[in-house]
C-alpha cells in the first residue's frame, strides 16, 4: 500500500539475500532488516511498525483490506445442524467455543502452552504449563478430546475444570464464549487503484 503497488516486501527479501551471501556469519539486526525494507521498497515504517509491535491495539484491517478492494468481516453463522434429504434436520451440532488458551499434548497429557490476555481462561486463573485433567468429571488425554468436551459444555456455561499446578491439583471454573470467525471477500466494482494494488498483491513472480 505504502508504495502504491510499485514495491513488494519481495524487494526487501531479495535485498537481504544478496546481503547475505556477501557475509553468511552475520545476521540483520530489527533494524538493519526495517532499514532494508525502507530503502528497497522506498517506504518509511519505523514509526508505525514499532507502534504495532509494541503497543496493543487491535490493527485496523478494515482500513489495510479496503485499500485492495477486499471486505474483512464477521463470517456468516453457520448451520448449528446436520441435513439430510431435503434439508430436514437431522443432528444439532454444538457451538465451537473459544476458551483463550493454546494446549500441547505430551504422552497423554495436556499443558497450557499460552493463556491469552482478557480471555476466559485467564479470568479462570489458569497458568503456563498447567496440566488440565479433567472438563466436567471427564478426563481428557488429547486435544481432540478437550476440544470435544468443551463444545459440548457449550457456551456461557461455566465448565468444572481440575488442573495441576505444581505439585498440586485444583479446580477452578471456566465459561468458554463463542468462536469469532471472519472472511475476507472482494467487493463489487474495483476502483482502478484497488484493482492495481490488488492484482499487484497477488502477482506470483
Amino acid at each position: 500500500i505504502k508504495s502504491k503497488g510499485n514495491k513488494r516486501l519481495e524487494h526487501a527479501l531479495q535485498q537481504m539475500y544478496s546481503l547475505y551471501k556477501i557475509n553468511p556469519q552475520t545476521g540483520f539486526t530489527e533494524n538493519q532488516i526495517i532499514e532494508i525494507i525502507e530503502n528497497s521498497c522506498e517506504v518509511s515504517i519505523h514509526s508505525e511498525l514499532m507502534h504495532w509491535l509494541n503497543g496493543k491495539d487491535e490493527l485496523p484491517y478494515h482500513d489495510i483490506f479496503s485499500a485492495f478492494g477486499l471486505q474483512w468481516s464477521d463470517s456468516a453463522s453457520k448451520s448449528q445442524f446436520d441435513f439430510y434429504g431435503e434439508l430436514r434436520t437431522f443432528l444439532q451440532k454444538p457451538e465451537t467455543v473459544f476458551c483463550g488458551w493454546g494446549i500441547r499434548e505430551e504422552s497423554g497429557k495436556l499443558f497450557i502452552r499460552e493463556i491469552e490476555e482478557g480471555t476466559p481462561s485467564a479470568e479462570a486463573g489458569i497458568g503456563i504449563d498447567d496440566e488440565i485433567i479433567a472438563i466436567n468429571g471427564i478426563r481428557v488425554s488429547s486435544i481432540k478430546a478437550l476440544q470435544d468436551c468443551m463444545n459440548a459444555n457449550g457456551i456461557d456455561k461455566e465448565a468444572d475444570i481440575i488442573a495441576h499446578s505444581d505439585g498440586i491439583i485444583y479446580n477452578t471454573r471456566l465459561k468458554p464464549i463463542k468462536q469469532q470467525s471472519y472472511s475476507l471477500t472482494i467487493n463489487h466494482n474495483l476502483s482502478s487503484e484497488q484493482k492495481h494494488l490488488l492484482d499487484y498483491w497477488l502477482l506470483r513472480s
